[in-house]
């Protein structure tokens, strides 16, 4: 019975990442669908440690969703990409659950045979949306208080910015250029 000593002592990490995410509930029932299909334990370890590194991902992604609509300034797209990553896991998981149908018999195999995915593809695809978001949402963070350095020019920068640019890179490009435009004036306040 010592001879599986070593074996518990190497699960030990397992059931302890088990626990933290029993306890924390969001992966938990994901975990426990896919423990139920897998077969030894390398497998139900590998498992394990996927789930657990999601969990790990999970945690940064949710506060990079939180402040990019705490912000509200990209909240919108944010919304409408992580909805789309939702109809999309839904549209494959229906998909999945509609090509097993009622007349298989086990001479060509029963359900099991075509299960539903383990995680759908878009498993990671809102942490990517949640990590590009917030780069974005940083990256246009500077840009509003530096449209307020071009001071005299900002009511052309205004309906610049309003009729003509229609990506955010065209109304970053704008603001840099005005406030270009504005240092090329002060010389000429000085000397007038």
């Amino acid at each position: 019975h010592f001879g599986w000593l070593f074996v518990d002592l190497l699960d030990t990490p397992f059931l302890i990442m088990i626990l933290i995410m029993t306890v924390t509930v969001w992966r938990a029932p994901t975990l426990f669908r896919e423990l139920q299909k897998a077969i030894g334990r390398p497998k139900r370890r590998t498992l394990i440690m996927a789930q657990f590194r999601r969990w790990l991902v999970d945690i940064p992604a949710f506060f990079s969703c939180l402040f990019v609509f705490v912000t509200i300034y990209r909240s919108r797209s944010l919304y409408r990409s992580l909805k789309a990553i939702r109809k999309e896991k839904v549209k494959i998981l229906r998909q999945n659950v509609s090509d097993v149908t009622p007349h298989e018999s086990h001479e060509y195999g029963d359900a099991e045979d075509n299960p539903p995915p383990e995680s759908a593809p878009a498993a990671m695809d809102w942490h990517k949306v949640a990590f590009r978001e917030l780069g974005l949402c940083l990256l246009d963070l500077p840009f509003p208080f530096l449209a307020m350095l071009t001071m005299w020019r900002l009511p052309w920068l205004i309906k610049k910015v309003i009729h003509e640019c229609d990506t955010a890179m065209e109304r970053r490009v704008a603001v840099v250029h005005y406030l270009f435009l504005v240092v090329k004036d002060i010389p000429c306040f000085v000397l007038a």
